[in-house]
């Protein structure tokens, strides 16, 4: 994709929105109740101020960040990303090889279409595993056991997903799962021809890495394989469920969804290694606050412990902002899913996107490092002035951009 014609996440977007179905438009972009969390979560963002420094002596911006004994050359990691099929047949994939290349950490989900032993072949020790705990905790003991012999290192363990949520878009869309083409969702479809052949091509997506607690390969059906997903996952985790997976986990243990100092408090005693702040990109709780102003009670709490944040992250202007707030690195799911709908080299391009923007904004901060944007805070009274927002509308498919 061409840097001219997709300069911004919002252009990437654009396209990507135009490649896929009107169902699969609703399930990347709505969230849950009324979509007001996922509004929140980008309008944050927009109305956060940072403060530039102009007679200082600054050498070229260093955008690289260590994490967990590894230095990475940005501060972002793909975040894990539940049937990212839906959007484009094989985005895992893509997702994956975009984040080998600009040396991203790339977490897998659970309930990905790509298996845990492929990542982690193509990944290695940047290949991390995104972890719902399981009802059946033999099943959770065996996803442990193949990270390990995939050769993953870090897992994050997913802790705010206590019960299903509504997804009240994604019925208003007429999408469930398994995948079924009403005539409704079929239309659709063909209006996407690229999208539906691909589709057709790649078969519906599946959570291949529970299959085996199902039955056998082929044999297990899709209405088998979704009502499994559905009865072990949505399920409180408490520390007693952190600390038998500390146990177990020999490697990192990265704690999501993290929003309260005290919650905080008690993923460090149970042996996290870092946390996400996260409100799960609005999907959960439409009555959440943003990551952002949560983020410094957090900090306080903990100290010095790594902490990741995610939830509406378009730019590298965002993740400065996220970093002068207090977080080491960031997670990106949305802005790299819709790069890889957008074509074969979309996510590579949402990666360099944000890289370029990041140091450019470093540049005009006079930041030589990313501990220097935590000075560039305005003055109390002065920053993060809120802003309107809208509820989040999915657009329209006439007056936009025809994509390549």
């Amino acid at each position: 994709m061409s840097a001219t014609r997709y300069p911004t996440v919002a252009d990437v977007r654009l396209c990507a929105l135009e490649r896929i179905p009107a169902f699969a438009r609703a399930f990347v972009e709505s969230g849950t109740g009324d979509d007001l969390c996922t509004a929140r979560n980008t309008a944050r963002f927009t109305s956060a101020r940072l403060v530039p420094r102009y007679l200082v002596a600054r050498a070229a911006p260093d955008t690289s960040a260590h994490l967990f004994g590894l230095r990475h050359s940005l501060p972002v990691a793909v975040a894990p990303i539940g049937l990212a099929s839906v959007i484009w047949p094989g985005a895992e994939r893509r997702l994956a090889q975009a984040a080998r290349s600009a040396d991203h950490p790339f977490c897998l989900s659970t309930i990905a279409s790509m298996s845990i032993e492929e990542a982690g072949d193509q990944l290695g020790p940047t290949c991390w595993f995104q972890l719902y705990p399981t009802k059946d905790k033999a099943v959770q003991t065996d996803l442990l056991d193949r990270c390990r012999a995939a050769g993953i290192e870090t897992i994050v363990v997913t802790v705010d997903v206590p019960v299903h949520n509504r997804r009240e878009g994604l019925s208003r869309a007429g999408l469930s799962m398994p995948l079924r083409f009403s005539p409704r969702l079929a239309l659709q479809a063909l209006r996407t021809p690229r999208w539906l052949l691909s589709t057709l091509a790649a078969g519906p997506p599946r959570p291949v890495n529970l299959i085996r607690y199902v039955g056998s390969g082929a044999s297990v059906s899709e209405e088998a394989l979704f009502a499994f997903l559905s009865e072990q996952f949505g399920n409180p985790t408490d520390e007693a469920d952190l600390r038998a997976i500390r146990d177990r986990w020999p490697g990192t243990l990265i704690v999501k969804g993290i929003m309260t100092a005290a919650d905080a408090r008690l993923a460090v005693d149970a042996g996290a290694d870092g946390l996400v702040v996260s409100n799960h990109g609005g999907r959960q709780l439409d009555v959440a606050p943003h990551p952002l102003d949560v983020l410094p009670d957090i900090r306080h709490s903990v100290g010095g412990l790594t902490l990741l944040l995610d939830s509406g992250l378009r730019s590298g202007g965002d993740v400065a902002i996220a970093l002068a707030h207090g977080a080491d690195f960031v997670m990106m799911g949305r802005a790299f899913l819709y790069g890889a709908a957008a074509g074969p080299d979309g996510a590579d391009r949402v990666s360099t996107i944000v890289a370029e923007g990041l140091a450019n904004v470093m540049a005009q901060l006079g930041c030589e490092t990313l501990s220097d944007l935590r000075d560039r805070i305005p003055p109390d009274g002065t920053a993060d002035q809120p802003i309107p927002f809208p509820t989040l509308k999915l657009p329209a498919m006439d007056n936009r951009p025809a994509c390549a």
